[in-house]
C-alpha cells in the first residue's frame, strides 16, 4: 500500500482537490486511507450528533446580533469524549503503521470543526480532517503544533461529516501519539461562506453597503488592512482582531481584540489576509494563513479590551503588519474601520467625521455616530478604529450600525486600556511599552512599502528586465532595467552602474530626465557576450540628482542565470501514475549541482505525460535523478506510470520500476541515434592537434570517418579502410569536437577535446 511523506519541504507541495492547509502546516500530503479506501467512510461506523433547536438559537442570535453582544455564534458545540480508545477504527498497514479514523456526522451542518483537548503528537506521526466527499481538507499537523496546554483547535470544514485521521508511523514504539476530541461544532449559520461557495459559488454573507478591502478606497489603508484577523473563538464563535506593534518592535505577536469575544484564547484560531481578491463580485481569498491558540496577557471590562500573544510567530510569508497605535486619547478627525462581519471576507468602513465620547454597559468608548461609507456587523466585534493618522485607537464593543441604519457604533478607547484597572492583568502598556518609556504613540511595523520610511534623494533599480534563466545556443543578451525614483524629490539624473560577470564587461550610462516620486523608466542596457556556464548582471545607482543616496539598501539589482553555448534541447516525459503529487525529478551535474527540477505532479492522472524540455551541453555528462517519495516507484502497482529522458530519437534514460529512487548517468550525444559501435579507439585525448582513429578491433572496411564541432558541421572527413588512421586538426580551434565513425556494422561518436 501506498502513503505520503514528502522527505524534504522543498518537494512538499498539497495537490489535492480544493485542499486548504489550517494553522500552521509543517508538512504537505493527503491522507494515508485514500489510497485503500475509494469513499471517506468506507468501512467506517459514523458518529451521529444529536438533534438541537436551530431556531431557538437563531432566535437568540438575532437578539445578540442587534447590539453586537458577544461574537458572531455561527455553531451549536457539543461536549464530546472522542479518542483513540475508545471510539474510531484502526486499520493495521502492510508496511507496518497503522491508520485510526473516526467520522462524526451532524445532520444538516453547513461546516463541522473540532478542538482537540488532547493533542500530543510524536515525531512522524500526522494528523488531517476532512469531509464526505474529500473536498475540504485541513492538515496534515504533525508534532510541531503540539500545545504547552496539550490541546489544538481547528478550523472548520464544509459539510456536515468530517472524518479525523491520525496516520501513525511506529505503532511498536514505547511512546505514542494521543489525541482526544472535547468538542465537536455543527455550523449552522455559514462561516467563511462554505455553503455559498459549495453550493452557490460565491461569497458576501454580510450587508451590501460594505467595501471589501481590494477595492479602490482601501488603497492609502493596504498596511493596516494585513494587521487585521478573523477569529474562530471557541470553535462556535468569530469575532476581529489586529496584530500590534510594540516600543521593542521585535515582531511580538501581540494580538488585540475586545474583552466580551471571550477568554479562553488557547482554542481560538486566527486567520489572516482571508481578503476577496477581487473589488465586485466578492470572491474567496487565502485560507492557508492561520495560528491556533494563544495566551491572554490583559483584559479590562472597562474599555472592553483584550490583549493576547499568539501561540506561535506569525510566520514571514503573510507579511503581516505590526498596527500602530496612539493611546494619547487626542480626539481623532475621521475614523477607519477594518473589520470581518457576519464571518465574510474582510472589510472597510468610514466615517468622515469626529467621533465622540460614549459608554456602552459601563465601558468607555468611542461613539461612531454614523458611517459615511460601510458599516459593521456581529463579527466585526473586536476590530480595530483607527483615526487619520492610521493609528489604532480602539477596538469594537458593540452599537446598533447596520446596512439599513449606519449609526451608534463604540469602540472601547485604547487611551483607557493604557492603565485599565492597575494591573498587569488589566492594562496594555506593560505590553505595548514594556520598557516603560511613557510614549503613548508608536508606528506601525511591516516592510517594504509598509516599511514607513521615505527618503528626499532616494534612486532604485527596481528591476533587470529580459533575462531568462538558461540560454541554449544563444552568443548575447541586451537586458534592461528599470529606474524608480523611492524619494520625495523628483529625480533629474542619477549613474547607472553595471557590471557584468565580474568585470567583464562594466560601464556607466548617465541617465538623465524628469521622475517624480514613485515614478519609474526603463533604461536600455548595453549588448553582453555570454559565458558558458553561470552568467551575473548587476546594476546599481548612484548620485541621485548629483548627492549621496540616502537609502543604499535598494540601489542594486543582480540577475544571475545560466548559457549553454553548445547546447542540445533534451525532452523529459513523465507519465503519471494515480499519485503524481509523489513524483519528482532533477538532473544533475554529477559535482551534486541541481540544474533543472520538475514536479511534484497532480493525483488522479494516471496515465497524463507531463513534458519538460531543458538544454544540456553536447558532450558533457549528467544525472537524472527520479523521486518517489512513498518509496515504490510510478509503476506499476497504482497505475502504469513511466519516463524517458531523451532527444529527437536518443534515449537517456527510461524506466518506471523502482523504489525511493532511480538515478541515471548519460552524456549527451550529437547523433540521433545511440552508439551501436564499441571497440573504436580515439586518442590522444585531450589533443594538440594530431589524432588517431583505431579500427584494429573492429572490422573497419568500408568505414566512414567525419570529425564534427558543436554545431554539427563537419571539419575533417575520410572513407577509410586501413585499421589505424590520423586526422590532423592543429589548424583547427580549441574546443570539443565528435569523431564519428560510421560503418555497416553500426555507429560510434567519440568526444574529443582539443587543447593546442
Amino acid at each position: 500500500m501506498k502513503k505520503l511523506l514528502l522527505s524534504t519541504l522543498t518537494l512538499a507541495t498539497l495537490l489535492i482537490t480544493t485542499v486548504a492547509s489550517a494553522q500552521i502546516t509543517h508538512e504537505s500530503g493527503s491522507p494515508t486511507s485514500w489510497r485503500i479506501f475509494k469513499s471517506a467512510t468506507a468501512e467506517l461506523p459514523v458518529v451521529k450528533m444529536p438533534a438541537f433547536d436551530v431556531d431557538a438559537l437563531l432566535a437568540e442570535d438575532a437578539i445578540n446580533d442587534a447590539e453586537k453582544l458577544g461574537p458572531w455564534r455561527f455553531g451549536n458545540a457539543f461536549e464530546t469524549d472522542y479518542n483513540t480508545h475508545n471510539s474510531g477504527v484502526w486499520h493495521d498497514m502492510p508496511n507496518g503503521e497503522r491508520v485510526w479514523r473516526l467520522a462524526i456526522k451532524s445532520p444538516g451542518a453547513l461546516s463541522m470543526n473540532v478542538i482537540f483537548d488532547e493533542y500530543n503528537l510524536v515525531f512522524g506521526d500526522q494528523v488531517f480532517i476532512y469531509n464526505e466527499d474529500r473536498s475540504d481538507v485541513i492538515g496534515p499537523f504533525n508534532y510541531l503544533n503540539n500545545k504547552e496546554w496539550n490541546g489544538l483547535a481547528t478550523l472548520p470544514v464544509a459539510g456536515e461529516t468530517i472524518i479525523i485521521e491520525l496516520r501513525q508511523i511506529s505503532p511498536a514504539a514505547t511512546v505514542q501519539s494521543s489525541l482526544s476530541i472535547g468538542q465537536v461544532t455543527h455550523g449552522y449559520r455559514d462561516i467563511f461562506g462554505y455553503a455559498r461557495r459549495i453550493y452557490e459559488k460565491g461569497l458576501g454573507d454580510s450587508g451590501s453597503c460594505n467595501n471589501n478591502v481590494i477595492c479602490p478606497e482601501g488603497d492609502p489603508w493596504r498596511c493596516q488592512i494585513s494587521s487585521v484577523g478573523i477569529i474562530i473563538v471557541g470553535g462556535s464563535g468569530a469575532c476581529t482582531g489586529t496584530v500590534l506593534n510594540n516600543h521593542d518592535q521585535d515582531e511580538r505577536p501581540l494580538f488585540l481584540t475586545a474583552n466580551h469575544c471571550g477568554s479562553n484564547v488557547t482554542n481560538w484560531v486566527f486567520r489572516f489576509n482571508w481578503d476577496s481578491p477581487t473589488c465586485s463580485p466578492t470572491a474567496n481569498g487565502p485560507t492557508n494563513q492561520s495560528v491556533s491558540g494563544a495566551t491572554l496577557l490583559a483584559q479590562d471590562g472597562g474599555s472592553d479590551v483584550s490583549i493576547m500573544e499568539l501561540s506561535s510567530n506569525i510566520p514571514a510569508g503573510y507579511n503581516v503588519y505590526y498596527s500602530g497605535w496612539d493611546a494619547t486619547g487626542d480626539f481623532p478627525t475621521n475614523q477607519t474601520g477594518i473589520h470581518h462581519p457576519s464571518g465574510d471576507v474582510k472589510k472597510i468602513s468610514f466615517d468622515n467625521q469626529a467621533a465622540e465620547h460614549g459608554t456602552m454597559s459601563g465601558a468607555l468608548c468611542w461613539r461612531v455616530v454614523n458611517w459615511e461609507d460601510g458599516t459593521t456587523e456581529p463579527g466585526s466585534s473586536g476590530s480595530g478604529l483607527w483615526d487619520q493618522n492610521q493609528r489604532l485607537i480602539g477596538q469594537l464593543f458593540g452599537g446598533s450600525a447596520s446596512c439599513s441604519s449606519v449609526t451608534n457604533d463604540f469602540y472601547g478607547r485604547l487611551d483607557i486600556s493604557w492603565d485599565g484597572g492597575g494591573s498587569p492583568s488589566t492594562r496594555l502598556k506593560d505590553y505595548l511599552d514594556p520598557n516603560n518609556t511613557g510614549v503613548k504613540v508608536l508606528d506601525g511595523l511591516g516592510t517594504g512599502a509598509c516599511a514607513g520610511v521615505t527618503f528626499d534623494y532616494d534612486a532604485m533599480i527596481a528591476s533587470i528586465n529580459g533575462i531568462d534563466a538558461t540560454y541554449c545556443n544563444q552568443s548575447d543578451i541586451t537586458p534592461t532595467a528599470t529606474l524608480k525614483n523611492n524619494g520625495n524629490i523628483t529625480l533629474t539624473a542619477v549613474d547607472i552602474d553595471y557590471n557584468f560577470n565580474s568585470g567583464a564587461s562594466t560601464g556607466t550610462i548617465q541617465w538623465t530626465g524628469s521622475l517624480a516620486a514613485g515614478a519609474t523608466e526603463v533604461v536600455n542596457l548595453p549588448t553582453f557576450n555570454l559565458a558558458g556556464g553561470a552568467n551575473t548582471l548587476t546594476v546599481t545607482t548612484n548620485q541621485p540628482n548629483g548627492t549621496a543616496d540616502l537609502n543604499v539598501s535598494n540601489d542594486s539589482k543582480t540577475s544571475n542565470f545560466n548559457a549553454v553555448l553548445n547546447g542540445v534541447t533534451v525532452t523529459i516525459d513523465i507519465t503519471q501514475d494515480q499519485y503524481g503529487s509523489e513524483t519528482t525529478w532533477e538532473i544533475n551535474d554529477g559535482a551534486g549541482n541541481v540544474l533543472f527540477t520538475g514536479g511534484p505532479f497532480t493525483d488522479g492522472n494516471d496515465q497524463t505525460v507531463e513534458s519538460t524540455d531543458v538544454c544540456l551541453g553536447l558532450g558533457d555528462c549528467y544525472n537524472f535523478v527520479i523521486y518517489d517519495s512513498y518509496g515504490d516507484g510510478i509503476c506499476c502497482g497504482f497505475g502504469n506510470g513511466s519516463y524517458t529522458v531523451g532527444n529527437n530519437g536518443v534515449v537517456y534514460a527510461s524506466g518506471g520500476q523502482f523504489t525511493d529512487s532511480e538515478t541515471t548517468n548519460f552524456c549527451v550525444t550529437l547523433s540521433l541515434d545511440e552508439n551501436t559501435l564499441s571497440g573504436v579507439k580515439v586518442y590522444p585525448n585531450p589533443s594538440t592537434g594530431m589524432i588517431t582513429v583505431d579500427l584494429s578491433k573492429i572490422d573497419g572496411t568500408n568505414a566512414e570517418i567525419n570529425v564534427l564541432n558543436t554545431m554539427g558541421a563537419v571539419v575533417a572527413h575520410q572513407k577509410v579502410s586501413a585499421a589505424v588512421n590520423q586526422f590532423d586538426l592543429s589548424q583547427k580551434a580549441n574546443g570539443i569536437y565528435f569523431v564519428e565513425v560510421l560503418t555497416e556494422a553500426g555507429k560510434a561518436v567519440y568526444k574529443l577535446n582539443l587543447n593546442k
